[in-house]
C-alpha cells in the first residue's frame, strides 16, 4: 500500500535558516571617528600610566631623601649630645637623661614636617645654648612661631626669625619678600643665609650685639628670655611672648634649658661679640655649664600654622637699628 505524504504539513514543520542581510559598508567618516576615539583612549591610557609612574617614583625619591636627611640630622644630634656630655662632664645617667629629654621633644611632633624641623634645629640650638647662652626652648620656640616649622617662604633663604636686612650691622646677602609693616602689606629686604647653621647663629649674634637685650642673657628660662627681649623691643605684638611660651610648653622644650647656675654673661668664658662698622667678630669660647639639664614640667599646649607673609619682628617695625 502506497503511503501518501502531506507536503503542506511537512513544510510547516521544517525550520528554515534566515539569511542575514549583507552589512552596510562603513563610511570613511565613521572609520575616522572610530580611529580617533581608539587612539584617544590609548593616549589617555599612556598618560595615566606615565603620570602614575612618575608620581610613584617621585614619592619614593622624596621618602628616600627624607630618610637620608633625618639620618644625617640624627647623627648630628647624637654628636652634639656627645660633645655636651664631654664639655659638661656628664655622667652616663645624665647623658641618658639628656637623650630622653630630646626624644620627648621629638615625640611631641604631630607630623613629619614638625619632626624634621625639630630634628634639624636641635643640634644647633644645643650648641648655641652653651656658646651664646640663649636657652634652647627660646630659640626653637621663636623659630617655630616665626617660620611655621620651617614652612615660611623666607626659610628657603635660612632666615628663620624674620630678620630684616637693614642697619649697618648687615652686609650679607639680601632677598626681597612680601610682609606686613604696621598692618600694611609691603615688600621688604630680609637677610639671607647660606645654611641653617649660619642663619640660626646670625640670629644669636644679632641679639648679642644689642645692649637692650643684655638682661635676657642672665636668664636660663626660655619663656622668661623671650618675654624679656619682647619687652625690650624685639616684637610689638603684645601676645608674642605668650604664643612662644605655649609652643615651648607644647614641645616640652624647657627640659633642655640649662639651670640657673650657669655663669652670668659677665663671666670671661662667655663668647665676646663685637661689631666694627658693618662687620661682626666673635671670640668663640664655650661657656662652662653644670652637669645636668633642667627637668621643669610644661603645662600648656598650642597649635600653630604658618602664614603666607613674613611676620614683622625685630629689625622691621619694632625697633630701628
Amino acid at each position: 500500500m502506497r503511503t501518501s505524504y502531506d507536503l503542506t504539513k511537512i513544510i510547516a514543520m521544517t525550520a528554515y535558516q534566515e539569511t542575514a542581510p549583507f552589512p552596510r559598508p562603513i563610511s570613511s567618516l565613521q572609520l575616522k571617528k572610530y580611529l580617533f576615539v581608539t587612539n584617544l583612549c590609548w593616549l589617555l591610557g599612556l598618560i595615566v600610566i606615565g603620570y602614575t609612574t612618575i608620581a610613584v617614583a617621585n614619592f619614593a625619591w622624596t621618602q628616600r631623601a627624607e630618610r637620608v636627611a633625618e639620618a644625617e640630622h640624627s647623627q648630628a644630634l647624637q654628636e652634639e649630645i656627645t660633645r655636651l656630655a664631654e664639655l659638661h662632664q656628664y655622667t652616663s645617667a645624665q647623658t641618658m637623661q639628656l637623650a630622653k629629654s630630646i626624644q620627648a621633644v621629638l615625640d611631641t611632633a604631630d607630623n613629619s614636617i614638625q619632626r624634621r624641623f625639630l630634628v634639624s634645629i636641635l643640634p644647633e640650638a644645643l650648641r648655641l645654648q652653651t656658646l651664646y647662652r640663649i636657652p634652647v626652648s627660646a630659640l626653637i620656640g621663636q623659630a617655630i612661631y616665626e617660620s611655621g616649622y620651617g614652612t615660611s617662604p623666607l626659610t628657603k633663604y635660612h632666615n628663620y626669625f624674620g630678620m630684616k636686612a637693614q642697619g649697618d650691622d648687615w652686609n650679607g646677602a639680601v632677598v626681597e619678600m612680601p610682609t606686613k609693616d604696621s598692618g600694611q602689606r609691603t615688600v621688604a629686604k630680609f637677610r639671607a643665609y647660606r645654611d641653617m647653621k649660619s642663619g640660626i647663629e646670625g640670629y644669636a649674634i644679632f641679639l648679642r650685639t644689642k645692649d637692650r637685650y643684655s638682661k635676657a642673657f642672665e636668664l636660663r628660662s626660655g619663656s622668661q628670655f623671650v618675654a624679656t627681649i619682647a619687652k625690650a623691643g624685639y616684637c610689638p605684638d603684645s601676645n608674642y611672648a605668650s604664643q612662644v611660651s605655649n609652643i615651648i610648653a607644647r614641645h616640652k622644650l624647657a627640659n633642655l634649658d640649662l639651670p640657673q647656675e650657669l655663669p652670668t654673661p659677665s663671666d670671661s668664658t662667655v663668647p665676646q661679640v663685637a661689631t666694627t662698622g658693618s662687620a661682626t667678630s666673635i671670640n668663640s669660647v664655650p661657656a662652662a655649664a653644670p652637669a645636668a639639664p633642667m627637668t621643669s614640667q610644661p603645662t600648656q599646649a598650642a597649635a600653630l600654622t604658618a602664614g603666607n607673609t613674613i611676620p614683622a619682628f625685630e629689625g622691621e617695625t619694632a625697633v630701628q637699628n
